[in-house]
């Protein structure tokens, strides 16, 4: 988080299930949110903006991605607020707090 590494469990230890057009985030410590994607074609790097389906009340916003083989990276701002211009962080002290996250299929 803003260049340092996290140990976020609702993160790291939960299910992230891309299904069409949309993106259903499972985990024990949050429970189950799910949301439309629509994708950025033009952006650089890589960008797709979230809309919150349910809860209704899980926030929108808009995370950057990065794919290599059957690894993704994403980045987005606390709470989905504001729209991150790359994977690195901003002013350590700027709110809100930029997350980097490498996700690789579970073995």
């Amino acid at each position: 988080m803003n260049g340092k590494e996290t140990h976020d469990r609702a993160l790291l230890e939960g299910n992230w299930k891309f299904q069409g057009s949309e993106l259903i985030l499972e985990s024990r410590q949050k429970g189950t949110a799910r949301f439309t994607i629509k994708i950025d074609e033009k952006a650089k790097p890589k960008a797709f903006h979230l809309t919150s389906i349910e809860p209704a009340n899980a926030g929108s916003g808009w995370m950057l991605f990065s794919r290599q083989t059957n690894t993704l990276k994403i980045a987005f701002y606390d709470n989905l607020q504001g729209r991150p211009e790359s994977f690195e962080p901003r002013d350590p002290r700027s709110e809100p707090e930029l997350v980097v996250v490498t996700l690789s299929p579970k073995k």
